[in-house]
């Protein structure tokens, strides 16, 4: 194929990856985590107080940075660029060749994980191929310009924080002798420190607040790289993101093994082989004493490989085409185009199943509050959606959160915060917690005036979650 069709077809699987993840974007309901992300970066006051309410998320400032200044409306559609312009720097500016090129755009990362879920994956993924396409150019001050984005992308998670600090190390070793270290190190020490602090959870507790390892962990992790790098496409639409490829009983360890030998044996410098191993471990390690590792996280082992691949090709040194690589970026699309089909066909919409059912019991939403166990201790304040997690339709809500006390995941805490809010009358609770338990929260003198009635939503994606309505009667008798 002639150079400028090459070219034609390069900007033509451009145009259709961005075409498929914006519509995608267009249909997709936030999942819990998306929203709490947008709903803790707008209940914020200013950064540090930011910075503290983060702490308890086990992520950088930059996603929840961006979530703030944009709006719940515009976050989404920010994230959705963020995944053009990387798909856009491999399209253009690798010098991949084109079954490369042409693929991975509509691989399962690029078209689907890091594009239409909107977490703070995504724009550590384009500061990574920003910085690696900017350091092996010709523009003068490229290496400075580098230096500055792998710096931005510490601040996106923990594992762009690891990869950008490899890559950092694999500058300096190319060019010690470059006079602009004796800033750049400085500065870095001092961004690793201040990454350290966000990422470590305050002491009565936060988001992967345990430290040990174990190896069911391990084994989880194993399963998510060695399902989710060659085929991550669903067995059936209850098990998303799981794939047909999914090892059990230990095996998973020896594929996993396996595959990264592979993937270190098809790079073709030492020093990118030595990365390439200790990274892998890094995350798989993180994984296994931090927390349950899935395709997001995982997936960075996957991006990681390209990276060094992205810097090889522009080097001039040749990829190996060899056959099971070529099935490894197949199966990344096959795991693309299928997750875009399930997005289509069975959206997850828990949100718009919970707003029907109080619809149908005539349950006021401006006088209900959610109590989310499971992604921070706060209530999300109704707006549109009788749910926290908001449908595409609606307003994102905030939460009411105390980062000074942040262990009131009791009953009588909820009822102090539903007295800030309502300050009077009937209120309804949705909370996946049964307030009656006989258990330690029964010392605690609040008690649910209707007995809960458990909601079970069942969508079409086959997600469900099982539910406890409360009514409250807000008076000077059950005030705390």
């Amino acid at each position: 194929m002639k150079v400028e069709a090459k070219k034609r077809m390069d900007l033509i699987l451009w145009v259709i990856s961005t075409f498929f993840i914006f519509a995608t974007l267009l249909l997709h309901s936030p999942w819990r985590d998306e929203g709490q992300a947008i709903m803790l970066a707008q209940d914020a006051t200013g950064f540090w107080d930011l910075i503290q309410r983060i702490r308890w998320e086990g992520h950088p400032m930059l996603w929840f940075l961006i979530a703030k200044a944009a709006g719940p409306s515009i976050t989404p559609l920010i994230h959705g660029l963020i995944a053009v312009l990387t798909n856009a720097i491999i399209v253009f500016k690798s010098k991949w060749p084109a079954w490369m090129r042409w693929t991975l755009p509509l691989s399962f990362y690029f078209v689907f994980e890091y594009a239409v879920i909107s977490r703070d994956y995504a724009i550590g993924v384009l500061l990574l191929f920003t910085a690696v396409s900017l350091w092996k150019g010709k523009h003068r001050n490229r290496m400075n310009g580098a230096f500055i984005l792998l710096l931005l992308a510490t601040q996106a998670n923990f594992f762009s924080a690891l990869l950008a600090g490899v890559l950092g190390l694999l500058m300096l070793l190319e060019n010690p002798k470059d006079k602009n270290w004796y800033w750049r190190i400085p500065l870095a020490l001092f961004v690793l420190i201040f990454t350290a602090y966000q990422l470590t959870p305050p002491e009565t507790g936060g988001f992967a607040s345990e430290r040990s390892f174990d190896f069911d962990k391990l084994q989880h992790a194993t399963q998510m790289f060695t399902g989710g790098t060659p085929l991550p496409v669903y067995l059936t639409p209850s098990t998303p993101a799981i794939s047909i490829l999914f090892f059990t009983n230990g095996i998973s360890l020896l594929v996993a093994l396996g595959l990264l030998s592979f993937m270190t044996l098809t790079l073709r410098k030492v020093s990118h082989q030595m990365a390439f191993a200790i990274v892998s471990f890094v995350i798989l390690l993180f994984c296994s004493m931090v927390l349950v590792g899935f395709a997001r996280h995982l997936g960075h082992i996957w991006i990681f490989y390209l990276l060094l691949l992205f810097v090889e090709s522009r080097e001039g040194i040749e990829i190996r085409p060899t056959i099971l690589l070529k099935l490894l970026v197949a199966g990344q699309l096959v795991g693309g185009l299928t997750h875009l089909v399930f997005e289509y066909i069975t959206p997850y919409s828990e949100s718009r199943g919970m707003a029907d059912y109080l619809e149908n019991k005539n349950i006021p939403a401006q006088r209900t509050a959610v109590f989310p166990a499971a992604y921070g201790a706060g209530i999300s304040l109704l707006s549109g959606e009788a749910y926290y997690q908001p449908d595409m339709d609606t307003s994102m809500t905030h939460i009411i959160w105390n980062p000074d006390s942040q262990a009131d995941y009791y009953p009588k805490d909820v009822l102090r915060r539903l007295f800030e809010r309502y300050q009077e009358g009937e209120v309804y609770l949705i909370t996946p917690i049964n307030m009656t338990y006989e258990n330690a929260r029964s010392i605690n003198p609040w008690k649910p005036i209707l007995q809960p009635e458990e909601i079970n939503t069942h969508s079409e994606s086959g997600f469900a979650e099982s539910f406890h309505l409360y009514k409250i009667q807000l008076d000077s008798l059950s005030k705390p």
